[in-house]
């Protein structure tokens, strides 16, 4: 019972706290403990009574913000959920709401067969590999596909993106590639610049370079194993040998950090 008048204090005390006017509360206690019981409420109400009296009952008004701090088209039409229907509705005709797990359940998908020939038709059209007669002596390195589905900034489905790329583990180091180390920037040196950048009130463009890895020139000797799915039927014994960099090899990130960084040279730039 004394648990019970505790824990009716409590609340009492708690919408005191909140601001939130007091109504009677039905009570079932003793006789001999009801006298303690009312003084405790009576107190209350007495303490919630003067504080609105000190406090005020005007309630809290917030400011306005300034239209020059709101990200976005002020005229832009409020997204509602009948709209997020029709967007998802106009994608699912071209793209699958799935991520395949295996080659398997994405041979089953037109959609991320497609995806996959088009992957394969940017090797050809950067012309990375020359199909080649089963080498002796090489270590061939076999290839795996990783299927991503690409979202909107409202969680949309709005492409598949499949990536066929090396297994790179299977490298030995010193005998199928050399130097690994790429130059990246730091986070802090990013912030730093961002902020440097909104202080001098300067306009910061960035770019995404499409399939970066396949521009990058090889001068090692490396051979790839057939995509699983799309061998050659002519020549299914056939390997691929390499003319230029794929994803997952050790010495990708290297080779294409020295193709930017050449390109930005001849463009008249210098070392800081």
């Amino acid at each position: 019972m004394n648990s019970l008048l505790v824990l009716q204090t409590q609340f009492l005390s708690l919408r005191q706290m909140m601001f939130i006017p007091s109504f009677p509360i039905s009570h079932s206690v003793s006789k001999d403990q009801s006298g303690v019981h009312e003084e405790a409420v009576s107190s209350n109400q007495e303490d919630f009574a003067q504080s609105n009296t000190n406090e005020g009952s005007n309630p809290i008004i917030l400011p306005d913000h300034p239209e020059s701090q709101i990200i976005g088209d002020l005229n832009s039409r409020i997204l509602t959920h009948s709209r997020v229907n029709s967007n998802i509705c106009m994608f699912v005709n071209f793209v699958s709401m799935i991520e395949p797990t295996n080659v398997a359940d994405a041979l089953k998908e037109a959609n991320w067969t497609n995806a996959k020939q088009d992957e394969l038709n940017e090797f050809e059209h950067h012309r990375v590999w020359t199909l080649v007669p089963k080498p002796q002596g090489n270590t061939i390195i076999r290839t795996c596909w990783v299927f991503i589905n690409k979202i909107d900034e409202d969680g949309i489905i709005i492409k598949n993106k499949p990536r066929l790329v090396a297994q790179g583990f299977c490298q030995l180091e010193g005998l199928d590639y050399d130097e690994s180390f790429a130059l990246i920037a730091r986070l802090e040196a990013i912030l730093l610049f961002l902020a440097f950048a909104s202080f001098k009130n300067f306009k910061v463009y960035q770019m995404d370079v499409k399939t970066a890895f396949l521009h990058g020139f090889l001068q090692e000797e490396v051979f790839l194993k057939q995509p699983p799915g799309f061998e050659n039927e002519e020549f299914p014994d056939h390997e691929y040998h390499l003319d230029k960099f794929v994803y997952g090899l050790n010495q990708s990130p290297r080779a294409w950090y020295d193709t930017l960084s050449s390109y930005v040279l001849l463009r008249g730039y210098k070392w800081g």
